[in-house]
């Protein structure tokens, strides 16, 4: 199945294809009766001889016409967004034996691995009261050696602290260091 335009100057945002899923004489109309989901191809930016970058767009409805919920652009990047509150991605394996899973695999695949590389990052983002969008905190992770045989890595995990970015915890080959910018913060054991 070959879905294609007859457009002949492809430019950004223009939809070259797209499945709609619909229920148009469902008895109850309204809500009912609208598209509850697609899939369309989009253009990212204008088509040229060496460019046709398109993302794949999925459309999801609840009461509501179909609306992009998730995307994967040209480069692979994918986004999945929700007005909902929630778990936004759950991963199940139903495995009755012993071994681990479900797995999330970071994986860095470098064709000259060397010390130091960056291997990964989460944010944790939000918005303060200005409207503006801010890491309130950060999980990094790196190779410290990449050495066959004698690898050694670091976890560093950062906050916010009065508006500026802090290591709170670095967990390195040599050492577990709490508090390395010597902010003045309390490190608390319960019993």
């Amino acid at each position: 199945l070959t879905l294609q335009t007859g457009e002949t100057d492809i430019a950004a945002d223009d939809v070259i294809g797209k499945i709609e899923f619909q229920a148009p004489d469902e008895g109850t109309g309204t809500d009912a009766i609208l598209v509850a989901a697609g899939i369309q191809a989009v253009s990212e930016g204008d088509f040229s001889s060496s460019s046709n970058a398109t993302k794949l767009s999925f459309l999801t409805g609840a009461s509501e016409a179909a609306a992009e919920k998730m995307s994967i652009a040209s480069t692979g990047a994918t986004t999945i967004s929700t007005s909902e509150s929630g778990d936004l991605l759950t991963l199940t394996s139903t495995h009755a034996g012993n071994s681990v899973g479900p797995g999330l695999d970071f994986y860095r695949n470098s064709s000259s691995p060397a010390d130091n590389d960056y291997l990964g990052l989460m944010s944790f983002r939000g918005r303060n009261d200005n409207s503006q969008d801010v890491d309130y905190a950060k999980i990094l992770t790196q190779i410290a050696d990449a050495s066959d045989g004698t690898e050694d890595g670091i976890l560093d995990i950062r906050t916010i602290l009065a508006g500026s970015e802090v290591q709170r915890v670095v967990f390195s080959a040599t050492e577990t260091v709490f508090n390395e910018e010597s902010k003045d913060l309390d490190f608390r054991v319960e019993s």
